[in-house]
């Protein structure tokens, strides 16, 4: 790592160290070059320390959340009915059976698991045009390993996208306190997978390019939309992560419920279960966080053009990428 490496971005340590409250390591990912398309720049962000514990209470908070807008009309639209709900609302996805249940999995006012209705939250903020099948479901089981890995350097990323967003855009003071929360909390769920991970003798290795992030990126626009094209990649890739922590939960959970195989097998499968669920709780609200931010810098109206034509685009590229137990591996229609 080159010393104009570090002088570039060490007025950034001060504050993320004050955010996590712990030690942090700034690592480079690949020779100061981008570790995949979707790691931008390659910067990877290292939390050391003891393991951070997040309580289920504490999932619902939304880091540095914008009140929400009613979505009604981006919803319609994506649709191409007037008034036509999302094809994910309420939380009943396409090719999935419901998870046997208990009466602590539900709310009382409405029936509804909280998983559930994050995803109804981060589906209101971007309404995805597609929903995971029971092929990426099944796929994600049998291979817990690829799964886990993957998702734990999504974690990662997402909390260097953060920072690289607040390095790029230092003059915005809301983009940097809503940014600022955000890596720390993805940071904290990063060490949760990691932790995970280790109790189960599992080993890490360099990051993986991302065709999923790749041909997101195929997308981009560039010059006076390029903050635009990063704030709404990021809210369509948070709303689709939440979708299928939804996915992967339900997926965990059948076995677990009607006791298929040992009992070891079983509490490994609602192990996973749970911390899915507890994760998409968390991070419902990260989905809003990107587009309020991109209708605070951008004309709201463009901002919902742009939005229509990022959802429609990933739902195509879910279509087109391989097939891998990775956490965004291909859907196929």
């Amino acid at each position: 790592m080159g010393f104009q490496h570090v002088q570039r971005w060490f007025w950034l340590l001060p504050a993320v160290r004050n955010a996590l409250g712990r030690r942090i390591l700034l690592a480079d990912a690949n020779g100061g070059k981008p570790a995949g398309a979707e790691c931008t720049p390659g910067w990877l962000v290292v939390a050391s320390g003891e393991t951070a514990t997040i309580s289920p209470e504490d999932y619902h908070h939304f880091p540095g959340r914008l009140p929400p807008r009613p979505r009604e009309d981006v919803v319609a639209r994506s649709n191409g009915r007037q008034g036509m709900p999302s094809p994910l609302l309420p939380a009943k996805m396409a090719g999935m059976n419901d998870a046997p249940s208990s009466p602590a999995d539900f709310n009382s006012e409405n029936g509804s698991r909280p998983a559930e209705r994050a995803l109804q939250r981060a589906l209101k903020a971007v309404p995805l045009a597609s929903a995971t099948g029971t092929q990426w479901c099944a796929t994600a089981e049998h291979d817990t390993a690829t799964l886990l890995e993957d998702h734990c350097q999504c974690e990662l990323k997402a909390a260097s996208n953060a920072l690289a967003l607040i390095g790029r855009n230092p003059e915005k003071n809301e983009l940097v306190e809503r940014m600022q929360k955000l890596a720390k909390e993805e940071l904290q769920h990063y060490e949760i997978v990691r932790q995970l991970m280790a109790n189960r003798g599992m080993k890490h290795h360099r990051p993986q390019q991302s065709p999923y992030m790749k041909g997101l990126n195929g997308g981009r626009q560039g010059g006076a939309m390029a903050l635009l094209d990063s704030l709404l990649i990021s809210a369509v890739v948070e709303a689709r992560s939440c979708e299928r922590f939804l996915a992967l939960t339900q997926a965990f959970r059948r076995p677990a419920a009607e006791s298929a195989g040992s009992r070891d097998e079983t509490l490994a499968c609602e192990e996973l279960a749970q911390m899915y669920e507890n994760l998409a709780r968390s991070e419902s609200g990260h989905a809003w966080v990107f587009v309020e931010l991109a209708r605070l810098y951008y004309d709201p109206e463009l901002v919902e053009t742009e939005l229509g034509r990022w959802v429609a685009h990933e739902a195509k590229v879910l279509e087109s990428v391989p097939l891998t137990a990775r956490m965004h591996g291909g859907n196929p229609s």
